[in-house]
């Protein structure tokens, strides 16, 4: 077995390189995205504990709210405990006379004596803040405010406003996950501009580690008893939030490393399968010498796997190259260094050696079944008809069914089987299909490309239509790239253009970091460009017995909006899916009741009459509540996470529902004003808003819901832009494949091609005949790439409706569609370049004597 994989490949050995390249460059490309995330997470997971420093423990309240201090005595009280230290967080403008532009900062007031103990800063320049009226400031301020250590800059709250000095730029980790653009000063100096007498955090240290969890269970019902709301909050908790965010992020890498090495997978099977074909005769002679079915079998495994594993160990170095330059152009905000994962690489090299088997295995069983007498004539068989109704028929089969899934099984079910079961198979059954596709593309086409490259009608039919599977299945390795990028932007753009278009918003929203206090809530009214106003307080609650998202992936939190359903009314203007705004508000009034968004409608079917039991993330405390409306979403969650309101809690939330502020204070103990609805002016600009209501309320964060519209959709087109960039690996990784998949086509024909030049054809109708044929390969690739793009996008909209909730009409980018059709037409005949060259400077005698 071992002789016989040795010979096939030295055999054919730039047909070997370029299979052994298209490995390479698949499983460069996962190494480096695999070290990238290890690198990311590892970066992540210490500005984290960077963040709580030795703090074993820290008490917030629960929605983000001010503590009272006279916690902070009763917690150093607690024998357990070792240290508290207490810091009061603020909004703030700031503005330095280098730069005329102010700009919204958190300002954080701490104790020097004791914070520094727990949280050692890291110093850039400077000193740490010790005394009123010094500031410390991050990098990345000081550079877009240009001011150095030593600078003069004047804070601003609705309180009043004060001079201080620079003393200092500390190092603070861009990745934390609590990461706003903060200023430090004392604890006494934050007291002076904001309420005194509250607090918005207390970090502790206990004396034994091991008391850390007796310590949460003793006083836990003591701490919400004295001050309500108030919650004890670990590393544990930032853990989570962490774990859950990088498995979103390792499950698009295991769907990445599938489709990238299936890619492999199918252009090491034509390779393998074209060149078992050609050896036939030599195959048959083996078998009547002896040779058994399974030392043949064997030896096309075991040539798959020597494909596969040189490719990898050659791609190894590259990937981890580029994952380091890219480390190294980020090495300040990547604070851990750089730490690819032993486990990512090899799981990285499995995948690749799986590829080299699983494409070597059709191959294998090809060979092992030929029997001599068949071997002997393999090249005057034609595809018989059953083959070609059978590769349509099974693959129609597996490309229908992630739909006919969707109808017979949970949705949670069913999204787990589609990931690691169903996108494959659909990639299989799209490659399948890719023959039958080939015969109708081949009989419709080639009357219109032969007269325009001045070749026969009937030699360019014939050619493709003699070995249907080669040709199909070479189109099948270019469909891969195609496809990617297809379903990508066919799924983003359906989601910018089918639901954040669609969404009925208010002209902006203004945000407080802590709740506005009712001084900062009627000068927010008083604001010329402000016509109406609808005060708001927005924090996720847990859901009970209903699930939205995927579980394992997310924590099932929802928006509970309380507001002022008036004024909601009258800003937002939803449409009323079911029930009627006299009855809704009726019931409000009474309690108990809430309005919901249509996604309780799509994804549970739940409207008006049925309940739905909400609670707090802290306790199964809460309420049950009865739905008396179904409106279109206002975007409140989109708001939420333009804000980063959603980072306070720890949770991003999914679908809104809204209530009262008496049922929010009687079961959720929240009712402080943190997002505002606006009306605005139509004449102003939003610049013009924004500095009329940053004068007027100083510390305020306002966004318009263009602003907002514009800024979530930049973030999504350049997340598709990145994800393309996989797609152009993936045409590279096709490219190669295709480049020797055409030259064994024409090696293999190269006794035919002598007998044409002989009968009179020019070697330049040679090299157009490749390039015809490359062509419909092309045209073939570019019809079920796309196919299976817009169909990848389908599927992935009825998982966000079923999932999420969310519902909108598919939207298809012709043009991106376009150019990728023209990238692949313009790199298959680029891959085919070589093989027309070489066919073109061929002599006849040359090609007759390839016999």
């Amino acid at each position: 077995m071992w002789r016989l994989a040795i010979n096939s490949l030295a055999g054919r050995r730039l047909r070997s390189a370029l299979l052994i390249a298209a490995v390479a460059v698949a499983t460069a490309l996962i190494v480096a995205t695999a070290a990238s995330i290890d690198t990311l997470e590892a970066s992540i997971r210490l500005a984290v504990g960077r963040r709580v420093g030795l703090a074993d423990l820290r008490v917030v309240h629960q929605y983000n709210m001010h503590l009272d201090e006279a916690l902070l005595e009763q917690i150093s009280a607690w024998p357990q405990v070792k240290r508290a230290a207490a810091s009061f967080e603020t909004g703030v403008t700031i503005r330095s006379g280098k730069q005329d532009k102010p700009r919204t900062v958190v300002m954080r007031g701490i104790d020097p004596a004791a914070q520094y103990v727990l949280n050692p800063p890291n110093m850039r320049d400077g000193r740490p803040v010790q005394a009123a009226g010094e500031v410390v400031i991050t990098p990345r301020l000081a550079r877009r405010m240009n001011v150095s250590v030593g600078d003069p800059v004047t804070c601003r709250t609705y309180s009043g406003q004060v001079e201080l000095t620079v003393v200092g730029i500390v190092e603070r980790p861009r990745l934390d996950v609590m990461q706003k653009r903060m200023v430090l000063v004392t604890l006494e100096q934050v007291r002076k501009l904001a309420t005194a007498g509250k607090l918005t955090q207390i970090d502790i240290q206990v004396h034994d580690p091991m008391q850390v969890q007796p310590l949460k269970d003793q006083r836990s019902q003591e701490l919400a008893e004295a001050f309500p709301g108030a919650v004890f909050r670990d590393t544990a908790a930032s853990g989570a939030r962490i774990n859950r965010g990088m498995r979103q992020v390792r499950l698009m890498l295991t769907v990445l490393t599938v489709l990238i090495h299936l890619s492999a997978a199918f252009i090491i099977l034509t390779g393998l399968t074209t060149s078992v074909l050609e050896r036939m005769r030599e195959l048959a002679i083996l078998r009547s010498i002896g040779a058994g079915r399974l030392q043949i079998a064997g030896a096309e495994l075991l040539t798959g796997a020597m494909l596969a594993g040189a490719g990898a160990a050659i791609g190894l170095a590259p990937g981890l190259g580029m994952a380091y330059l890219l480390y190294d152009r980020h090495a300040k905000a990547l604070v851990a260094g750089f730490v690819p994962s032993p486990a990512s690489l090899l799981q990285a090299i499995g995948a690749a050696l799986a590829a080299g088997l699983i494409g070597a295995s059709y191959p294998a069983w090809r060979a092992a079944h030929a029997s001599p007498v068949e071997g002997l004539a393999a090249r005057a068989h034609r595809p018989a008809p059953i083959a070609l109704a059978a590769c349509a028929l099974v693959g129609l089969g597996l490309v229908a069914l992630p739909f006919l899934a969707h109808w017979f099984a949970d949705a949670q079910r069913v999204f787990w089987a589609y990931i690691y079961v169903g996108l494959p198979l659909m990639f299989v059954g799209y490659f399948l299909l890719t023959v039958p596709l080939a015969v109708l593309v081949s009989a419709a086409l080639s009357p219109v490309i032969a007269p325009l490259l001045r070749l026969p009608r009937t030699l360019l039919r014939q050619q493709m239509l003699a070995t249907p599977f080669r040709h199909g299945f070479t189109a099948g390795a270019l469909m891969v790239a195609l496809a990617m990028l297809v379903g990508i932007w066919t799924a983003g753009s359906s989601m910018m253009k089918g639901w954040l278009d669609n969404l009925r918003m208010p002209d902006g929203f203004a945000h407080s970091f802590y709740g506005f206090s009712a001084d900062q809530w009627e000068a927010l009214k008083q604001v010329d460009a402000i016509q109406d106003a609808c005060p708001s307080t927005a924090f996720p609650v847990l859901l009970r017995d209903v699930s939205f998202g995927v579980t394992g992936l997310a924590r099932t939190t929802t928006l509970f909006v309380a507001t002022d359903t008036d004024a909601f009314n009258r800003l937002v203007q939803p449409d009323w899916i079911q029930g009627d705004p006299e009855t809704a508000a009726r019931r409000l009034r009474e309690g108990g009741a809430v309005l919901v968004t249509r996604q309780y409608l799509t994804a549970h079917g739940l409207g008006v009459g049925d309940t739905i039991k909400l609670s707090t993330l802290t306790d199964t405390n809460g309420g049950e509540f009865e739905i008396v409306g179904v409106v279109t979403s206002p975007g409140l969650e989109v708001a939420v996470r333009f804000f980063d309101i959603h980072r306070a809690y720890g949770d991003a939330a999914v679908a809104s529902v809204f209530g009262t502020y008496s049922d929010a204070t009687k079961h959720f103990n929240s009712g402080a004003i943190n997002l505002v609805l606006l009306d605005l002016d139509d004449d102003l600009t939003d610049k013009q808003v924004i500095d009329q209501i940053r004068e007027a309320v100083p510390g305020t964060i306002v966004g318009s819901a263009r602003n907002i519209r514009r800024e979530v959709r930049r973030a999504v087109t350049d997340t598709m832009a990145v994800l393309s960039t996989v797609a152009g690996a993936a045409l590279l990784i096709a490219c190669l494949g295709v480049g020797q998949l055409i030259l064994a086509s024409l090696q293999a024909r190269w006794f035919e091609m002598g007998v044409l030049r002989t009968i009179g054809a020019g070697p330049g109708m040679l090299g157009r005949l490749v390039a015809a044929q490359t062509i419909l390969i092309a045209m073939v690739a570019t019809l079920a790439g796309s196919t299976l793009g817009v169909q990848i996008a389908l599927i992935n909209r009825l998982f966000h409706q079923r999932l999420l909730g969310l519902s909108y009409d598919p939207h298809v980018p012709w043009s991106v569609l376009e150019w990728g059709a023209a990238a692949v037409i313009v790199s298959a005949l680029l891959a085919a370049a070589p093989s027309i060259a070489q066919v073109t400077m061929a002599s006849p005698r040359r090609l007759l004597a390839a016999r």
